[in-house]
């Protein structure tokens, strides 16, 4: 019995005549934002002429797959409106005010992709998704750092002329097509929806060495949902792995030290002790600061005189000089100085559950004596932070915590930096005044867009030329230059304070970035985007010095209680690089890879059991990778992956030793 297929053709026929213009105004749009992130990345995106035309070819076929999907709705719209209803007055009305929303909304993505990659380099990932779930602070943010109100009435503006000069070909088709042939169109659509997007595999927008032609050739709406869908990420199952038996008996050679001595018999246990026979006294405050790359300093080269309170420092601490973040988010610095681990895929530890009650610093410094209080200018509920600090032992000091009276600025954010050193001053004067030493942890928040402060703390970054005919006032405090010169000023404003405290001679001061300002590079991950500096200052007991030999941020706990000199029982992977000599290494993350680096050049571990090698900026696979160095790579991230199990908290004080 043959079946006709003209019915079929007809229902395609007036489906296309539908959806035509949707489908060639997203198509463009896509085509144009691709050309805007390649102009945006100037010649960075090429490595080969092929980089020039691949990331178009290949974005190509993601466009098509998220264009099947998002005419979905709008085609069972179209099965299910009743057939005289075809062609209408509300089927036009409905027509028209749906494709001037598509435009509305293809507008507004189209914008929010350039803005994020202006920001981070990339297309939207796990960070958009993070910030879809703090959306006060981000939204607050946006209307802070961008004109949001003319953008909008801008883009409805557009939406509606589009609309209107398109209306004679916007047609909602009178013709009667029957019921079942508009379900068919329906159907194929949906299955064709499903399979193009099964087969694609986002590896095909990763085939180039050049990072920035990868991100190119993707589709933000596509990166968005799988960044939604791919929040957790088992190591064991998708990482390369190595023998169990070698891997717990190289962790341990990896994290020995001449003064630490291992205490459990469990294959894979660090733990250890720690001794030293001359503990000194003294308060600790650490410092993460918000976005501070090390270029941003006089010391590595930057002559805008930005960070003249932070050169100063370093020429009077103890100065690391080549330390690399380890991963690109405020969360993974935090992890990294809190609990001192590798950064394993996914989420970091501090928004993933079972977090509670972990060996840190924290709980060091508690086990024996300390007062422990995390003190941030924002919202502590944002990433987590407050959940994580209060179940591991900290008091929490957040932007809630201010009274009126406290607070002389704040935007989106939280409560400006010298207001959060003020807080932190009182803090310590209190804990002070109870003879118990003290353990502060301050997290800033100023240098992050929309970069405001208070008017008159700062002069202009880079004089009085290039306003553009912008404010002097909007020029300086929305600008990152502006939002990293005032979070230096307002740093120097607190240790000059601090110096006149009666604890401020038996205080250890320790300023470290969270993360570098842009982690984006040629190369997937690449070491100088993680480039941070790290001081140590307490001028009665440490002398000045530099070290240049490449450290982790997550060496920064046991070099504090190295300084001090403490008698601890340690957990930790990180290790003391506070004398002449230390373990020459960093681990780096930007969430889905991890990476080694050493002298023999970086390792990077993929989600498709896959390493890469890279020395001196070029990819190498396979037997041109250090073998030492890929093993000692899957070494750390394998034991790293069972951090429930191995960094569960214990208390750190020896038995029978110093504090027990």
């Amino acid at each position: 019995m043959s079946v006709s297929l003209k019915p079929v053709r007809l229902a395609l026929t007036s489906w296309l005549e539908r959806f035509w213009p949707a489908i060639a105004l997203f198509l463009v749009a896509q085509t144009l934002v691709r050309l805007a992130l390649a102009l945006l990345s100037g010649s960075g995106f090429v490595d080969h002429p092929i980089d020039i035309v691949r990331p178009f070819v290949i974005g190509l076929w993601f466009d098509l797959a998220v264009l099947l999907a998002v005419l979905i709705p709008g085609t069972l719209y179209w099965v299910l409106l009743p057939r005289s209803w075809h062609g209408g007055r509300f089927d036009r009305a409905m027509m028209f005010s749906g494709f001037a929303l598509f435009v509305f909304i293809v507008g507004f993505t189209m914008i929010g992709e350039v803005l994020f990659w202006n920001e981070f380099g990339a297309r939207f990932n796990f960070i958009a998704v993070d910030y879809l779930v703090y959306t006060r602070e981000v939204v607050g943010n946006i209307r802070e750092s961008y004109p949001v109100g003319r953008m909008l009435a801008a883009l409805v503006a557009v939406a509606v002329l589009l609309t209107i000069l398109l209306r004679r070909v916007l047609r909602a088709d009178s013709r009667t097509v029957a019921l079942r042939s508009r379900a068919a169109v329906f159907v194929s659509l949906v299955m064709a929806a499903v399979l193009v997007n099964d087969a694609s595999k986002s590896s095909w927008t990763e085939v180039s060495s050049n990072n920035y032609a990868n991100e190119i050739s993707a589709n933000g709406y596509y990166t968005l949902v799988r960044a939604f869908f791919g929040n957790e990420i088992d190591y064991r199952r998708f990482y390369a792995l190595d023998d169990e038996a070698r891997v717990n008996r190289r962790i341990r050679d990896l994290v020995a030290s001449p003064n630490a001595r291992f205490v459990s018999t469990v294959p894979g246990d660090i733990t250890r002790d720690i001794v030293d026979a001359n503990p000194v006294h003294m308060n600790v405050v650490l410092v993460t600061i918000e976005s501070l790359s090390a270029s941003f300093m006089d010391h590595f080269g930057n002559r805008l005189g930005l960070t003249p309170n932070l050169d100063a420092l370093a020429d009077q601490s103890l100065f690391f000089a080549n330390m690399l973040a380890t991963g690109t988010r405020t969360v993974r610095g935090l992890e990294a100085v809190t609990l001192s681990v590798p950064p394993t895929p996914g989420q970091s530890i501090l928004r993933r559950p079972g977090n509670e009650r972990l060996f840190s610093l924290g709980s060091v410094m508690r086990d024996h004596g300390y007062s422990t209080t995390y003190l941030y200018g924002g919202d502590g509920d944002f990433d987590n932070m407050n959940v994580f600090f209060s179940s591991n032992g900290y008091r929490i000091v957040d932007r809630r915590n201010f009274a009126p009276s406290e607070v002389r600025f704040s935007n989106a954010w939280g409560v400006c930096d010298e207001d959060l050193f003020s807080r932190a001053l009182r803090e310590a004067d209190a804990s002070f005044a109870t003879g118990k030493p003290f353990f502060q942890h301050v997290m800033t928040v100023s240098n992050h867009r929309p970069y405001t402060y208070p008017t008159g703390r700062i002069s202009p970054p880079h004089g009085n030329t290039g306003l553009q005919g912008r404010t002097l006032a909007s020029y300086i405090e929305q600008t990152r230059e502006g939002g990293v010169k005032y979070t230096d000023y307002a740093i120097g404003t607190f240790l000059e304070q601090a110096r006149s405290r009666p604890w401020f001679k038996d205080t250890l001061f320790v300023f470290v970035a969270d993360h570098t300002a842009s982690a984006a590079g040629k190369i997937e991950v690449d070491p100088s985007g993680y480039h941070i500096p790290a001081m140590f200052y307490a001028p009665a007991m440490i002398a000045p010095r530099r070290v240049d030999r490449l450290v982790s941020q997550i060496d920064i706990a046991p070099t504090i209680l190295g300084l001090l000199h403490m008698t601890y029982r340690s957990r930790f992977v990180g290790q003391d690089q506070s004398g002449p000599n230390g373990p020459e290494r960093a681990f780096i993350s930007n969430y889905q890879k991890v990476g080694l680096i050493r002298q023999e050049g970086l390792a990077l571990l993929g989600p498709r059991h896959d390493v890469t090698g890279f020395r001196d900026g070029h990819a190498v696979r396979g037997a041109e990778i250090d073998d030492r160095l890929r093993s000692d790579a899957i070494a750390f991230y394998q034991h790293a992956s069972r951090w429930q199990q191995h960094f569960a908290g214990t208390n750190s004080v020896i038995p029978g030793g110093p504090g027990d």
